[in-house]
């Protein structure tokens, strides 16, 4: 490592270490592992739900297990926590690994939380985000947007948001074309045998109030993903 001298207050000159640069190429080497020969932090910081396991795991169901786990020369692995998690709820007998020998302790601690919190820094561009649903569902009617690790109902208000982006119609507008609103949440409407509910339709409860523990004989629905939630569908 680089020193440079520096002239302290009785003038007499130190050494400063000068921090070296990782910028430049550093060549890896993908390699292939046990599972069951990495070894996790148990103090990681960086905590992960079953739930994320869960996604994690169908994501590498579905596109393979492409993103290598980043280890040090002891095998402790430094980035890719939950996909190893992934990987032996899936039985995955091998992993890709990179081995990495060129950072200091220190710098391999610092990393394991900068690949996280970097990460929490980006955003979603939602009229971007939700043209890119659309297109998934042009590609592949069938395709599985869930796999991406949005729920239904973030899918589903994506495209109703591009949907008012494209139509260009305010809050004002929708106001002021619809009147003064006769209805609001909660509201029961008794239409001759037939009752109708303003409520989410996702609660247990509004079903409740809405049923009074009697049994449809006929039920219509839609899948909660790809509605636009418009005028012009009515609903």
């Amino acid at each position: 490592m680089a020193s440079t001298a520096k002239e302290t207050a009785n003038g007499t000159a130190r050494s400063r270490p000068v921090p070296t640069s990782n910028a430049g190429l550093i060549e890896i080497q993908i390699q292939y592992r046990g599972v069951s020969d990495l070894t996790l932090d148990a103090r990681n910081p960086r905590q992960h739900p079953q739930r994320q396991i869960n996604q994690i795991a169908d994501s590498i169901r579905e596109f393979g297990f492409i993103m290598p786990v980043v280890i040090d020369d002891t095998g402790h692995v430094v980035i890719g926590h939950a996909r190893v998690l992934a990987a032996k709820k899936l039985e995955m007998p091998r992993i890709p690994v990179v081995e990495i020998r060129h950072l200091s302790k220190a710098q391999l601690k610092a990393l394991r939380i900068t690949d996280n919190r970097l990460a929490q820094h980006a955003h979603w561009d939602e009229r971007l985000l939700g043209e890119s649903f659309l297109e998934l569902k042009e590609l592949d009617v069938d395709f599985d947007l869930s796999i991406t690790g949005f729920s239904l109902p973030e899918i589903d208000l994506a495209l109703q948001k591009l949907h008012e982006t494209e139509s260009g119609a305010t809050d004002d507008e929708i106001d002021s074309a619809t009147g003064v609103p006769v209805c609001q949440l909660g509201d029961v409407w008794q239409l001759g045998d037939h009752r109708l509910h303003c409520a989410d339709a996702t609660s247990e409860t509004a079903f409740n109030v809405l049923m009074k523990e009697e049994c449809a004989e006929v039920v219509f629905v839609d899948p909660c993903i790809f509605i636009i939630t418009e005028a012009d569908t009515g609903l």
